[in-house]
């Protein structure tokens, strides 16, 4: 893990040690975001606006998303590079682990949210799971 400063501390070094200014990231994605400012904020993020094919278990902007909304949430996928393979192999493998019985609903819920949440919306799993 690592600290990413949402606006970049090259373009606003006055903001370099504002609390409010500090995003967690893993440093892949840290190094990703770099300087560029055309990523979401995740506390803006709301529910909904990314979306998991199941079937490619490739990160989509969300269906009947505003066209700037969707466009900013492409724009995030593609700056990070979300579907790269590695990410691709890992949520695979998660999902596998999960469907198999290796993992129960609940582990994959605390450290795998978003794919928990995505299990629930899309049927897959009980919302009180």
């Amino acid at each position: 893990m690592s600290v990413d400063h949402l606006v970049p501390k090259s373009k606003q070094r006055d903001q370099a040690y504002e609390w409010n200014n500090y995003r967690l990231a893993c440093s892949r994605m840290n190094a990703r975001k770099n300087a560029f400012e055309d990523v979401l904020d995740p506390f803006e993020v709301q529910d909904g606006w990314f979306a998991l094919d199941l079937s490619t278990l490739q990160v989509t902007p969300g269906a009947g998303l505003a066209a700037p909304i969707q466009q900013r949430v492409q724009d995030t996928i593609d700056r990070l590079d979300i579907n790269d393979d590695e990410f691709i192999t890992a949520r695979t493998s998660y999902y596998d682990s999960y469907r198999d019985g290796d993992l129960t609903f609940r582990h994959l819920r605390k450290h795998f949210p978003f794919l928990a949440m995505e299990l629930i919306r899309q049927g897959l799993a009980p919302k009180d799971s």
